[in-house]
């Protein structure tokens, strides 16, 4: 009803206001438009973006005849000036002395099991597959019997029977026969390390039940991938060392920061802790020790802006402002690119020229429904209606009451959508 209508409207809009020059749907709805607007203000924030310059200072030095870069503890610089005023001060600064060292080990446990959005950002990333095409071949993957039903919010085991998955990852034909037998013999029993915390009373987290038949070398992947990660559930978590070392040269602080990974644990298995393999152990060394200064030097940088989202990271930014369910978000992205509203190039997600100022005319003219706010609104609805507080008839009466409301907001702005186009001249449609 409110999708089809809005696109109804905002298309017969568009048709008067352009005539000869439009002949196309401008599709909107409760869902899409929400994302598209998100979207849209992320795209405005990057184009609007001005960097801006900065410096930071570091020192080369040698400690216990082990190369070493510190930063200073002032980083960032926002003048030029006085970045350059430190490096000239410390010249001629030949020893320094660590004043600190610091280390500390810290226990990672393995990521939790798998729901429908955690497992369709996991199959997109690694993949590199688009929401919806990592949903339909986990749907594959299940009508083999291979994982169990992929439509899920519960990320919570309960009655699963895991040493019979187990059995089935350490049987003959398994490339995961190896490691699923290492845990049934450390762990007999077959006890998680980890489990969730959601049982929302759909179905079990989704987790293999079966090895896939298909010849498929992507779904296969995909398979392995979630295989991998029910597997790690079973195994210790991963430790890693966080090391510091603070020094002093000349009256001013610099520090270097590294890491290490302790015991591997569950990562023999699956994933890697983000940034530890561009960590590096720091060298060996105790407070009071003195160092060598090779140079001091500054670097001039610029700030960023916000970058753009990934596919699979769009699946979180839905989950987390309440668009969509589990099972439509795939669907909806799909509908935004296939409506020419945004694309994809280089894994990042563009908002196009046609999709940048429909959601700009919707701010303008429709506030409320172009944002997350109402679709967050009819979904807890929903909800309510789910959990037996409220009836169905009930909330139908109410979102329809709410959505006439802003439809009859729409039309009371239809001069400024069209402009001087309702003259026979083109006005604000005529961004299209």
């Amino acid at each position: 009803m409110i999708g089809f209508s809005a696109t109804r409207e905002l298309t017969l809009l568009a048709e008067d206001a352009l005539r000869e020059e439009f002949r196309g749907i401008l599709s909107v709805g409760r869902v899409q438009t929400a994302l598209l607007t998100l979207l849209h203000r992320r795209e405005r924030e990057i184009k609007e973006f001005v960097p801006r310059p900065y410096w930071t200072v570091h020192a080369d030095v040698i400690i216990n005849g082990e190369p070493l870069t510190l930063s200073y503890d002032g980083n960032p610089l926002w003048s030029e000036r006085e970045a350059e005023s430190i490096v000239r001060a410390l010249e001629g600064a030949g020893r320094g002395v660590v004043t600190a060292v610091e280390r500390r080990e810290r226990r990672i446990p393995p990521p939790p099991p798998l729901d429908t959005t955690r497992m369709l950002r996991l199959l997109s990333s690694q993949l590199r597959v688009a929401p919806s095409k990592a949903l339909a071949m986990a749907e594959e993957l299940y009508l083999e019997a291979a994982i169990t039903y992929p439509r899920t919010d519960t990320d919570r085991f309960t009655t699963f029977n895991h040493r019979r998955s187990l059995g089935i990852l350490a049987g003959e034909g398994s490339p995961l026969s190896e490691l699923a037998r290492e845990v049934l013999e450390r762990n007999p029993d077959a006890r998680l390390t980890r489990n969730g915390s959601r049982n929302a009373g759909d179905h079990e987290p989704i987790a293999p039940i079966g090895l896939p038949r298909t010849e498929d070398p992507l779904l296969r992947r995909a398979w392995e991938i979630i295989a991998r990660r029910y597997l790690a559930l079973f195994y210790p978590p991963a430790v890693v060392a966080d090391e510091a070392i603070r020094a002093r040269i000349g009256d001013l602080g610099f520090s270097a920061e590294g890491g290490s990974l302790v015991d591997p644990g569950y990562l023999r298995v699956y994933g890697e802790v983000e940034g530890i393999r561009e960590r590096r152990p720091l060298p060996r060394a105790s407070e009071g020790d003195p160092l060598e200064v090779v140079r001091v030097y500054s670097r001039r940088s610029k700030t960023k802006p916000p970058p753009r989202y990934t596919e699979a990271e769009l699946v979180t930014l839905m989950e987390e402002n309440g668009i969509g369910t589990k099972s439509s978000r795939p669907e909806i992205i799909s509908i935004l690119k296939e409506r020419g509203y945004i694309r994809v190039s280089g894994g990042r997600v563009y908002v196009t020229e046609l999709g940048s100022r429909l959601a700009e005319l919707l701010e303008e003219v429709w506030g409320d429904f172009a944002t997350p706010s109402f679709t967050r609104y009819v979904e807890g609805l929903m909800e309510r209606v789910k959990s037996g507080q409220s009836s169905w008839e009930s909330a139908l009466e109410e979102v329809r009451s709410r959505y006439l409301e802003l439809f009859a907001r729409l039309r009371e702005n239809k001069g400024r959508l069209l402009g001087p186009a309702g003259q026979g001249g083109r006005g604000a449609a005529q961004s299209f």
